[in-house]
């Protein structure tokens, strides 16, 4: 049996946060300066002395981004015995969008040991091998 050894040497650090600061220009975009705070707007002049901003409307027009309306009031009830069917139902209509496209779907778990029995759940077998688990080790 081979056995490897490895060495790890950190030559340094540095924090992104920091790098404006090494400029004497900053040039940016963003499209969310416009929603900034009162708080972030102070730490882009204290911190990075930035200003001057400039707003101009995309290119790309208005955002069509629509939320389904019953998406921010979605709280479910089930009982434990249909808990995975009532969880896979959702899974499924959420996949596809009002566009009939193929969307991400986020499940969040309490615990890891509730991820794994929806994963090794019946009702997740023809899912396991599209489905991707994050976890705090991941």
């Amino acid at each position: 049996r081979d056995a490897r050894v490895g060495l790890i040497i950190k030559c340094g650090s540095f924090s992104y946060a920091e790098l404006p600061q090494a400029y004497k220009c900053i040039l940016g975009l963003t499209g969310t300066l416009e929603t900034m705070s009162q708080p972030e707007k102070r730490v882009l002049e204290d911190t990075y002395a930035i200003k001057k901003n400039t707003y101009m409307p995309s290119v790309y027009g208005q955002s069509q981004l629509q939320f389904a309306p019953e998406s921010q009031q979605c709280v479910m009830i089930e009982p434990s015995h249909s808990y995975f069917s009532a969880l896979r139902s959702e899974i499924n209509r959420r996949l596809v969008g009002a566009s009939h496209a193929q969307r991400a779907v986020l499940v969040f778990f309490a615990s890891q040991a509730q991820l794994q029995d929806f994963h090794n759940a019946p009702e997740m077998v023809d899912l396991c091998d599209t489905v991707r688990t994050m976890t705090k080790k991941t």
